[in-house]
């Protein structure tokens, strides 16, 4: 009977480290991850309790006075405004199939990978990316002149030889 195989638990350190500097470090960046709005009462006028929609008074204490019955400049009459809601995350990203890292069994097979991006990040923020509607990677990530605007391309995995500390999601580029 031979024994089980144990991984060093130097080389898993020094893989921790190796993979923490391409995250953190000037290869890594940093991408904005877009929430849906959370939508609120407008803060500028009172509501119409038939319709739900915007009365068209002034609120006193509201940011923007207007005279009443006069459309209320900040939710245009609605009753409701969006709030937008962001959050900054360092990721690796790997723009190009051919240099994605390997993950294993598993790794999905797309058909034009050429509009896939894949990103290996910290697991700590993997229910931030699950929860975005939309991740939005700058420039120093992309070496684009804009932002390249992507979309989760299916559930992430963990990845790494403790599985535990890191996770891999695909993207698609919008």
């Amino acid at each position: 009977m031979t024994a089980p195989f144990v991984i060093p638990t130097k080389l898993l350190d020094a893989h921790e480290r190796m993979v923490d500097a391409l995250i953190d470090g000037p290869i890594g960046g940093t991408i904005t991850i877009v929430y849906p709005p959370t939508i609120l009462p407008c803060p500028n006028c009172l509501p119409d309790p038939a319709t739900g929609k915007s009365a068209n008074i002034y609120k006193t204490g509201g940011p923007i006075s207007f005279a009443n019955h006069m459309v209320c400049p900040v939710c245009e009459g609605e009753g409701n405004s969006s709030v937008p809601h962001e959050d900054v995350i360092n990721a690796r990203i790997y723009l190009d199939p051919k240099t994605w890292v390997k993950t294993g069994v598993g790794t999905p097979i797309f058909e034009h990978p050429g509009d896939i991006v894949q990103m290996i990040g910290y697991m700590r923020d993997c229910v931030k990316v699950q929860n975005a509607m939309e991740l939005v990677l700058i420039k120093e990530v992309t070496a684009l002149s804009t932002p390249l605007r992507c979309k989760r391309e299916g559930p992430p995995s963990p990845w790494g030889f403790r599985a535990s500390r890191y996770f891999v999601q695909y993207l698609r580029r919008v």
